[in-house]
C-alpha cells in the first residue's frame, strides 16, 4: 500500500520507528496495562512519542500537518489545532467532506488497493489486534487472526488486565458485538473532487 502511495504523490514515505521498543506487546509488558482514559501506552510510545522525538529533531522549522481525519471527525481535528497550537495543521478530507467510503473509492480511482483489513471487513488498518478495539472487533480477530487473539488474550492474564474494560478475552461471547465495514461508494463530493483533480481523472 505504502509503496502504492508513493508511485501515485511523486514522494517518498519516511517510516519512523521507536528505538525503545519494537512492538505493542513489548509496551504493554512495561506499562503493565492495554488502555485507560487517557489513551493506550502503545500509542503513547509508538507513535506519539516517535513523533515528538522527529519533531525536536526539526526544532525551528515551519511544519504544517496533514491529518487523514474524515468529514465525520471533526472534534478530533478541533482537539488536535487546540493542543498543538505552536505547528500548523491541515484537514484535507474534512475539508473536501470526504466520508472514508468517500476515500476508499477515491484510490479505486487511482489504482491503490485499499490494506487488506478493509477487504476482511475491519473498520480500520489499525495494528492487527489493536487494545483499543470492542468486542465486535475482537471476536472477528479471533475469526481472522486466532493466533494473534490468543496471544492477546495470554497477555491480559499475565499483566492482569484487560483490553475490553473487564472483560477478559479468554472470556469474551463469540456472538458479542458487531462488525462496521468500510464500502468503496463515492458521493457527490468524492465525485465533485475526483473531477477537480487532473490525477484522479487521468487514473479513471
Amino acid at each position: 500500500f505504502i509503496k502504492d502511495v508513493e508511485k501515485a504523490v511523486g514522494k517518498k514515505v519516511e517510516i519512523l520507528k521507536s528505538d525503545r521498543f519494537s512492538c505493542v506487546e513489548d509496551v504493554i509488558r512495561k506499562y503493565r496495562f492495554f488502555n485507560s482514559p487517557y489513551g493506550a501506552p502503545c500509542t503513547g510510545m509508538l507513535k506519539k512519542a516517535v513523533r515528538k522525538y522527529w519533531e525536536n529533531e526539526h526544532a525551528g522549522d515551519d511544519l504544517t500537518y496533514i491529518w487523514g481525519f474524515d468529514k465525520s471527525e471533526s472534534r478530533r481535528a478541533d482537539g488536535i489545532v487546540t493542543n498543538f497550537p505552536e505547528f500548523h495543521h491541515r484537514f484535507p478530507l474534512i475539508e473536501k467532506g470526504l466520508s472514508k467510503s468517500d476515500c476508499h473509492a477515491l484510490l479505486a480511482q487511482l489504482g491503490i488497493k485499499r490494506p487488506l483489513m478493509y477487504d476482511l471487513g475491519f473498520s480500520n488498518n489499525n495494528c492487527i489486534g489493536c487494545v483499543k478495539g470492542g468486542m465486535g472487533y475482537w471476536n472477528h480477530i479471533r475469526t481472522e487472526f486466532p493466533d494473534v487473539f490468543e496471544k492477546r488474550a495470554k497477555l491480559e492474564r499475565e499483566i492482569g488486565h484487560t483490553c475490553l474494560n473487564g472483560v477478559y478475552l479468554d472470556e469474551l461471547d463469540p456472538s458479542a458485538g458487531k462488525k462496521n465495514e468500510v464500502m468503496e461508494e463515492c458521493s457527490i463530493m468524492c465525485f465533485l473532487t475526483s473531477m477537480e483533480d487532473n490525477s484522479f481523472s487521468k487514473a479513471s
